[in-house]
C-alpha cells in the first residue's frame, strides 16, 4: 500500500503482487487501484495487517507534525511484515505555501532520521539526495515479522 501516492510513481516498480494507491486526489494518470482518502485516518480505513509492505514516501512532511506523529503508528498496524517511509532531511520549506499551491502540497513539518530511529526504525541519510537545493533526505524502514530487509530495500532502492 502506497500511502500519499500522488500518481504511484514511487511504487509502481517494487516488486510486489497486490498494490494500493491511497491519497488525498486522483490524478488523471495516477495508478490504479486507487483509493480517494485522507491518509490521517489510515489506522480506521484499513484492517490490520491487511498490507504486507505499507509506504509512506515523500509524504510524512505533508503533515503537520502531530499528524506525522501517528502516522508510523497507522502504517504498522495496517503492515504484516514491513514500513518504509522517505522523507526530506529537517526542516525544508516547512510552512510555506505558495499562491495557487494546494494545502496538502506545502511542507508542514519536518523530519529527521534521529526521530523515526527513536522509534525504532532503521534509517539510511542521503545527504546530498538533493543536491541542488542544498539539502538531505532519509529511508527508513522498519520490519514487523522479524526478517532481516536491508538487502531487499537496498536492491529496493536501486531500481
Amino acid at each position: 500500500m502506497d500511502l500519499g501516492c500522488c500518481e504511484g510513481n514511487h511504487t509502481k516498480h517494487f516488486p510486489i503482487p497486490e498494490k494500493m494507491f491511497v491519497d488525498i486526489e486522483h490524478m488523471s494518470n495516477t495508478l490504479e487501484p486507487f483509493l480517494k482518502a485522507d491518509i490521517r485516518y489510515a489506522g480506521k480505513l484499513f484492517r490490520p495487517n491487511s498490507y504486507d509492505l505499507v509506504t509512506a514516501l515523500d509524504v510524512i512532511e505533508h503533515l503537520h507534525k502531530e499528524d506525522g506523529c501517528k502516522l508510523p503508528q497507522d502504517m504498522e498496524q495496517i503492515a504484516s511484515k514491513r514500513i518504509l517511509i522517505f522523507s526530506p532531511q529537517g526542516e525544508y520549506m516547512v510552512g510555506e505555501c505558495q499562491e495557487g499551491q494546494l494545502q496538502h502540497h506545502a511542507h508542514w513539518s519536518g523530519w529527521t532520521e534521529e526521530e523515526l530511529s527513536d522509534l525504532g526504525f532503521t534509517c539510511l541519510l542521503c545527504p546530498d539526495f538533493h543536491f541542488s537545493l542544498g539539502i538531505g533526505a532519509f529511508w527508513a524502514w522498519k520490519e514487523l515479522d522479524g526478517s532481516n530487509i536491508t538487502e531487499q530495500i537496498w536492491r529496493l532502492l536501486c531500481l
